[in-house]
């Protein structure tokens, strides 16, 4: 080790300004060990993977980041300064600024409004337990959220902006709106049959039916319906992050994520048949009307505003 020694202080010493340099501008703290690995590459180019893997530096990576993580993080920089790539820090650093926006911009505000409207709805239910007071204030809010993520797209095609094919802010409202889902179906199991809750989908020992033991009433109709969107949100909150963007490519990935229609039209079942089994007051059933009615609405209008420039263009052929 060179620290402590003669020779140590001198590099030290001669490499404190480059390294100042360097750690105000490329190393934010607690970044270390990835900083250490993103410097085995040198800077000109990037080589083959055959290449990384033979080197003798990138043998020396495990030592590498254990003396980065005992040496501290003030000697650390010393250590990473040896390598010569800047690539990986300055991608990391975009990709922290583009978190912390969508922190702050996005699922802090996301995280606000669903306590404020969770909570409301728990206060407010006349349910004497807890269970049942829960799943109904989580339903609510992630219906809403979940109809939301339709509305972005033709918002900005009505509004003639530009509509990429991953919206961060569709993406972050879809991961609250599969949040409070499956907190919302994980408590539902336990509302109606208190430890039976296979009943939901199948008959009970007692209950009268023809033949077929599968639910086929109305509150089978309910529960198939919200297991299979369930089912969907899941897979959909899995691949919504930019990993699965990368590794499905493009147009996969949205291929994929185009089953939020087939999800969104299970949930709204759903919702639709709890109105009838659960009696609900009239102001929830506009609710979940509202989310439906203007969801297809901008929906539709989206469709005709896509299929607006290939009339256009048609008319003007014929014209010509």
């Amino acid at each position: 080790m060179l620290w402590g020694s003669p020779r140590g202080a001198k590099w030290e010493l001669e490499n404190t300004q480059k390294c100042s340099s360097w750690r105000r501008q490329q190393c934010p703290r607690g970044f270390l060990p990835i900083f250490a690995l993103s410097r085995l590459w040198p800077a000109r180019s990037k080589p083959a993977y055959s290449q990384i893997t033979s080197s003798p530096v990138f043998r020396r990576a495990p030592t590498i980041i254990w003396q980065t993580w005992q040496l501290g993080k003030s000697q650390a920089f010393h250590l990473v300064e040896r390598f010569d790539l800047t690539l990986l820090p300055s991608l990391s650093s975009t990709r922290r600024s583009r978190l912390s926006s969508r922190l702050v911009k996005h699922h802090l505000p996301l995280l606000v409004g669903s306590l404020l409207s969770v909570w409301p709805l728990y206060v407010t239910r006349p349910y004497a337990d807890i269970l049942s007071r829960a799943s109904f204030a989580t339903a609510y809010p992630a219906l809403v959220l979940l109809a939301a993520t339709l509305l972005i797209g033709p918002f900005n095609l009505l509004r003639h902006r530009p509509n990429p094919v991953s919206i961060d802010l569709r993406r972050d409202l879809g991961i609250w709106a599969g949040i409070l889902a499956i907190v919302h179906t994980a408590i539902g199991q336990c509302v109606h049959l208190r430890g039976r809750p296979w009943q939901y989908y199948v008959y009970g020992p007692s209950d009268h039916h023809h033949g077929l033991a599968v639910r086929h009433d109305l509150f089978g109709f309910a529960n198939y319906t919200g297991a299979f969107a369930t089912v969907l949100v899941v897979a959909l909150l899995a691949t919504s992050n930019d990993y699965s963007l990368r590794a499905l490519g493009t147009r996969r990935w949205k291929q994929f994520q185009r089953w939020n229609y087939a999800a969104s039209a299970l949930v709204s079942m759903h919702a639709f048949g709890y109105q009838g089994i659960e009696k609900q007051r009239p102001w929830f059933v506009a609710v979940v009307i509202a989310c439906v009615v203007i969801t297809l609405a901008l929906q539709w209008a989206g469709f005709l505003m896509r299929r607006l420039p290939a009339r256009i263009s048609s008319r003007e052929g014929l014209e010509s």
